[in-house]
């Protein structure tokens, strides 16, 4: 979905039956329009739903948790077309059990650098 101020994606993934109930994000981007020393916001939010399979079953979890920013700031030497990441630790997963499905958004909060060029080109997910 997009708005005027965000962009985001989303995409979902099954949480193995051993799953711990941590989960650490990196995200790699790239820009080729940036000014140095100027800041890229990224957002990252979760809801998880439990399958049911069966006829008739849906996916219809509750809301997105509150999502969490992820900032950074370039170096004022930094390259344009460089590769960069910006992490978050300890993801909000709240409502999420082993074996649920996971719904990860990533959004793009353009509200302080709009005219920034830039292109996710990775996410690692750690569980």
């Amino acid at each position: 979905s997009t708005t005027a101020t965000i962009g985001c994606a989303q995409q979902s993934l099954t949480l193995p039956t051993s799953w711990g109930g941590t989960i650490n994000l990196k995200l790699l981007f790239t820009s080729t329009n940036v000014t140095n020393t100027n800041t890229q916001k990224w957002t990252v939010s979760t809801k998880c739903s439990t399958p049911t399979g069966g006829a008739g079953a849906t996916d219809d979890p509750a809301t997105f948790n509150t999502a969490q920013t992820l900032t950074y700031t370039n170096g004022a030497s930094e390259v344009v077309a460089s590769l960069r990441t910006v992490a978050q630790t300890g993801v909000t997963v709240t409502g999420c059990t082993a074996g649920d499905l996971l719904h990860l958004r990533i959004g793009r909060d353009i509200s302080d650098s709009a005219t920034d060029t830039l292109e996710v080109v990775g996410v690692e997910v750690t569980l």
